[in-house]
């Protein structure tokens, strides 16, 4: 708590969040375009580690500024977010999250028994198929890990700031 304004930041593997409790309009401003900024030098680092065989999961792949309000907290916030949209034919989104976080691989072994189930055209009996060993990719964390401390250091030095001139309202 300074200067009567509690903020905390918080740095995910996939996201940056600023939470404050009263969110004066001028670091509000300030700290959205600094997120926006951010999140726009990721995009382009992320869109590089991603996998390219149609090109289809980066021309769905988008950066996003969001804000809200917390019900629970009680507090504003302000979020910058890469991620994979999904589609209304096939969910890309899925499958960059496979490929981002990896499958079981050498944990588990065996096939994977499939329950039988129904459909339209008849019944289809339980079968096995082979378990799915997918490699994580990192191409979404591993450049926010990378940017974890420049991102931090900004938005801590918006906040410093703002409190050090007291200019806000």
């Amino acid at each position: 708590m300074a200067g009567g304004i509690s903020f905390a930041i918080e740095v995910d593997d996939n996201k940056v969040r600023l939470m404050l409790d009263q969110l004066p309009k001028v670091i509000e401003q300030k700290l959205k375009e600094t997120i926006g900024e951010l999140t726009n030098e990721l995009l382009p680092m992320v869109l590089a580690g991603e996998p390219v065989r149609t090109g289809r999961m980066r021309r769905l792949t988008q950066a996003f500024v969001d804000e809200g309000f917390s019900k629970k907290t009680g507090g504003h916030w302000i979020r910058g977010r890469v991620k994979v949209l999904r589609t209304v034919d096939a969910n890309v989104a899925a499958a960059a999250g496979a490929l981002e976080y990896g499958a079981p691989g050498t944990r588990r072994h065996g096939p994977v028994e499939v329950r039988g189930y129904r459909r339209r055209s008849g019944v289809v009996r339980k079968y096995e198929r082979r378990r799915p060993k997918i490699r994580a990719m990192f191409f979404m964390r591993g450049p926010m890990r990378m940017m974890r401390p420049r991102i931090e250091a900004r938005l801590q030095a918006i906040v410093n700031d703002a409190l050090q001139a007291r200019n806000f309202r």
